[in-house]
């Protein structure tokens, strides 16, 4: 991350039963996540929570503080998992503003524990949203994928031809 304060810290706290509801709708039925037995004998002191789970959760509070609530604005989105977080804990997800895009870290408030680190959320300018609203607009959905994402002044045109 920058060496200066974040432009947004935001707290989220899970639920004690956080893993059991990610473990319904994902289907993920590795015991790690809800057996003390098993998370003790993969040495852990708990049950932890699912990856997926800590990163939804980071990506939300990113969204809702710095991408004014709109999702669509996210671009892109990569991370390295750092830590592993008990259900129950509170996830402090710092973001700095970086030109088109928001550099993020999550630590937990109880342990102090990085838990997503190298985080980088690339952001749609606002130029490439109209765009791809019109297009919606006209065409419907089935047409983004044939769009590429936020494309920048770096981005050169080929034609597969080097022309």
């Amino acid at each position: 991350p920058p060496e200066r304060e974040p432009d947004h810290v935001v707290e989220s706290v899970t639920l004690p039963q956080q893993a059991l509801l990610y473990r319904m709708a994902s289907g993920d039925k590795n015991p790690l996540h809800v057996d003390p037995g098993f998370a003790q004998f993969a040495g852990f002191e708990r049950p932890i929570l699912h990856g997926l789970c800590i990163y939804g959760v980071v990506v939300k509070a990113l969204v809702d503080s710095a991408l004014e609530g709109e999702p669509e604005r996210v671009a892109s989105c990569k991370a390295r998992f750092s830590g592993h977080v008990f259900p129950g804990e509170t996830l402090v997800t710092r973001i700095w503003n970086e030109n088109d895009s928001l550099v993020i870290t999550a630590t937990t408030k109880e342990r102090g524990t990085t838990v997503l680190s190298n985080g980088v959320v690339e952001v749609r300018r606002e130029s490439w949203l109209r765009f791809e609203n019109s297009i919606v607009q006209r065409r419907g959905r089935a047409w983004l994928p044939c769009l590429t994402p936020n494309p920048s002044s770096e981005t050169s045109a080929s034609n597969g031809y080097g022309m």
